[in-house]
């Protein structure tokens, strides 16, 4: 529905966290760390192959999101 998506991380000033991809076999193919206040990327649904994906988001060594993207072409 949404092929193309940008996230918005707003994180503070001495924060960090990451954000990644993985496809059904648990390989990461997407990642990117996200320093302190604002981080800003898109990720474009042209880049990946149709399937399953799951993403996850951490802030520091915490777990903040974990979800499915299905991406259909």
């Amino acid at each position: 529905e949404h092929p193309d998506t940008t996230e918005d991380g707003g994180l503070s000033e001495n924060e960090t966290g990451t954000f990644e991809i993985y496809d059904v076999v648990g390989k990461k193919i997407f990642g990117t760390l996200l320093l302190g206040r604002k981080n800003t990327f898109a990720i474009t649904g042209e880049a990946f192959d149709k399937g399953i994906y799951f993403y996850r988001a951490t802030l520091g060594n915490i777990n903040i999101s974990t979800d499915k993207i299905v991406i259909i072409k």
